[in-house]
């Protein structure tokens, strides 16, 4: 990404797309959309997070669930589009 092994990042741009992957990285490991994340940690910097204070505690059920959720509705998007994708090109072949 530098210029030179071992050298700092030397523009802003490439300083953003580092923080883009790894905002993505973590986005997709936790499960949630890179804007959500976003926001979180744009309301943790302005010290406006707030937790969930009065609420029931998050089971590991629970957010296995959502996790789930998550990577159903990622895989289902997929076989629609690979499903269009097919549809198009057999088209071609008649």
């Amino acid at each position: 990404m530098g210029s030179g092994a071992g050298t700092p990042l030397s523009s802003s741009s490439e300083r953003f797309d580092l923080w883009s992957q790894a905002l993505a990285a973590a986005a997709r490991s936790l499960g949630v959309v890179e804007l959500t994340l976003g926001n979180w940690i744009k309301l943790h910097r302005a010290g406006r997070l707030k937790g969930a204070s009065g609420k029931q505690q998050v089971t590991v059920e629970q957010m296995e669930i959502s996790r789930l959720r998550a990577e159903l509705a990622r895989v289902t998007m997929e076989r629609d589009i690979l499903g269009k994708a097919t549809a198009y090109f057999a088209k071609g072949q008649k």
